[in-house]
């Protein structure tokens, strides 16, 4: 469940985040230019609203990674139904906002989805009917 809940919170800071960044023109966080309408970062910066640094997203990224090794490593100990869709669910949190989602947090969410849970399986039943 601590893993669920800090999916959570990760989830409502990214979207807090999102949220600030909606009339981003023409400020850019002080972090850029506005040319037609939308933000070029300065170098160091990234987002559309260019509020994060580098480093700050990067470490948003690597909490994401270690959640969602939690999660996979959460089920591999307890392969439950009940355990699957809390992973499920978390998963669903974590990559609800595509601006906080990079190449390698899909693959690891795809191979938690194929390998782990084995959603793809056709003898895999995630809840009883």
């Amino acid at each position: 469940p601590i893993v669920s809940a800090t999916s959570t919170e990760l989830n409502v800071f990214e979207n807090l985040i999102k949220d600030n960044s909606a009339n981003y023109c023409p400020d850019c966080s002080g972090n850029g230019d506005c040319p037609q309408q939308e933000c070029v970062c300065d170098p160091g910066f990234t987002l559309s609203d260019c509020s994060l640094t580098d480093d700050e997203y990067q470490s948003m990224i690597d909490e994401k990674l270690k959640l969602l090794n939690a999660l996979k490593e959460a089920y591999e100990n307890d392969p439950t139904t009940e355990k699957a869709t809390m992973v499920l669910e978390a998963m669903a949190l974590l990559t609800q906002n595509h601006d906080f989602n990079t190449e390698e947090t899909m693959v690891l969410v795809d191979d938690i989805m194929e390998n782990t849970l084995k959603v793809g399986d056709p003898d895999t039943v995630l809840e009883e009917e």
